[in-house]
């Protein structure tokens, strides 16, 4: 009996030292330092703020105390100052803020000649798996250049079989019509009246 005692007293000894371990461990401790860091750094910023609402209330108890200082008159002509300096910050700052917007872009001339070959009813059918479609984008500068006209095939195949004429791509067509000219951006334009 004496000696389940001690094995137990035993036992219990070695959990409490294991768990004081545990709790010590620097994976436990960085836990807790993070937690602690977080709380202290949450801390300053409350402390931050409460010295920030105390100087601006402290700034604002100065101009009233001035403004009381003031004869009755000059308190009047002080308001009137402050009234007629707020619009010309104002005029300041519309000013400042049209200098910021940059100034409108001339069109980029293919956007033009996209624009316009849509307004003709130019349609370009294709594949960005197909090197040919591939080469004709880029000669418009890119897929996304000439996405207003394009139509991609893998992602819309059912209008591709039921608009294409031919049965590759690219196909070029203009008003339902497959062109058969150059596929160069000034040839296709030009096919339509549409100048680059």
């Amino acid at each position: 009996m004496k000696e389940n005692i001690v094995f137990i007293a035993t036992i219990t000894g070695l959990v409490l030292i294991g768990g004081a371990l545990w709790a010590f461990s620097p994976d436990q401790q960085e836990g807790v330092d993070d937690a602690a860091l977080l709380s202290d750094q949450e801390s300053v910023a409350e402390e931050q703020e409460e010295r920030d609402l105390r100087e601006e209330e402290s700034d604002t108890q100065k101009e009233e105390e001035i403004k009381q200082e003031l004869p009755e008159e000059d308190r009047e002509i002080q308001e009137d100052t402050n009234d007629q300096e707020e619009p010309e910050k104002q005029v300041d700052q519309e000013d400042h803020q049209e200098q910021k917007e940059p100034e409108p872009e001339q069109n980029d001339p293919m956007e033009t000649l996209v624009s316009c070959l849509e307004e003709e009813g130019v349609v370009i059918y294709g594949s960005v798996t197909c090197p040919f479609c591939t080469e004709l984008a880029n000669e418009f500068g890119g897929y996304q250049a000439i996405d207003p006209i394009y139509v991609e095939c893998t992602e819309e195949p059912d209008r591709c079989d039921e608009e294409m004429i031919g049965r590759g791509v690219p196909e070029i067509q203009i008003e339902g019509e497959m062109y058969q000219g150059s596929r160069e951006p000034a040839a296709i334009g030009q096919a339509v009246g549409c100048e680059l």
